[in-house]
């Protein structure tokens, strides 16, 4: 074991008594206990620093996963609202082309029919189109709507000779097919307005 010296005076210093042997001053605590202490702080101080760094960089970590997963969510959603505008816009495809294939678009005979049978508008932009219908009136004819709140549909004449306008004017987007009837000889044909 090495020998211990007074800082004082340089004299030795006895471990029992823990006094310099030249000058009497008591020392309490031995040379290397400071260092083993103040390493030891160090460790601590190291560990607490090393800590707060790794909880620091787990947060950032969480909050870049959290901010992934709102994104996935929202581009989620966004794919899940055109899968479905997709499917509708599907649905009214086979609509109209089930529409156009029939017999009756737009025509029974030549003396009921329509001057068209499908019509493609925008909400609020209303139109017009000619049924020849000769020596009929409004009272001869029914009209139903596959949807009435698509459109407002009405004869522009109370009577006509041959022909006369049907008036459109559409209130909302979607489709609606109109079946134009006569009680005259029970004839039938559909016109469809599209709505944008």
């Amino acid at each position: 074991m090495a020998q211990l010296y007074c800082k004082y005076c340089g004299g030795t210093i006895s471990r029992e008594t823990k006094l310099c042997t030249s000058c009497g001053k008591q020392y309490f605590r031995d040379e290397k206990a400071p260092r083993e202490r103040k390493g030891f702080r160090v460790l601590v101080f190291i560990i607490a620093i090393a800590s707060i760094i790794m909880n620091v960089l787990q947060y950032n970590h969480s909050s870049e996963i959290d901010a992934e997963y709102l994104t996935m969510q929202s581009t989620i959603s966004q794919q899940a609202q055109t899968i479905e505008e997709l499917k509708t816009t599907s649905d009214h495809y086979n609509q109209v082309i089930s529409f156009l294939k029939s017999d009756d678009a737009g025509y029974a005979s030549t003396n009921f029919n329509a001057s068209e049978s499908l019509i493609i508008t925008r909400k609020y932009s209303g139109g017009s189109f000619e049924l020849t219908a000769p020596g009929y009136s409004p009272e001869n004819i029914q009209v139903s709507q596959s949807d009435p709140s698509i459109a407002d549909i009405h004869f522009e004449d109370e009577s006509w000779y041959k022909t006369t306008n049907i008036i459109f004017y559409p209130t909302k987007a979607g489709i609606d097919i109109i079946t134009f009837s006569n009680n005259l000889n029970e004839e039938s044909f559909r016109v469809m307005i599209i709505v944008e």
